[in-house]
């Protein structure tokens, strides 16, 4: 199992939080950063402000799931609209 931190749409209630809907909810969570807009969705930059989003854990299936909808592309990160790495978070439940 894999911890991933979602912020913008796949937060619950957002526009794509049906791709976690099977997932495990392990609660709210904040990660350092700084959340930009752009437009038709966030993105987190590195930087001194906190984003809170959620913490779930899911199969690597549901990673490759996600790394579908957001544009990952792990064989050409150039074409990637993100960036999937390890980070640090901090629960809040």
């Amino acid at each position: 199992m894999i911890k991933v931190f979602v912020y913008g749409t796949l937060l619950r209630g957002m526009s794509r939080s049906a791709v976690l809907a099977n997932g495990k909810f392990l609660g709210n969570a904040s990660t350092s950063g700084i959340l930009h807009d752009l437009s038709h969705f966030p993105a987190i930059l590195e930087g001194d402000g906190t984003v809170y989003g959620e913490l779930y854990e899911g199969t690597q299936d549901k990673i490759r799931e996600l790394d579908l909808i957001e544009c990952y592309y792990q064989d050409n990160p150039e074409r990637s609209l993100y960036v999937r790495k390890e980070i640090s978070v901090i629960s809040s439940e």
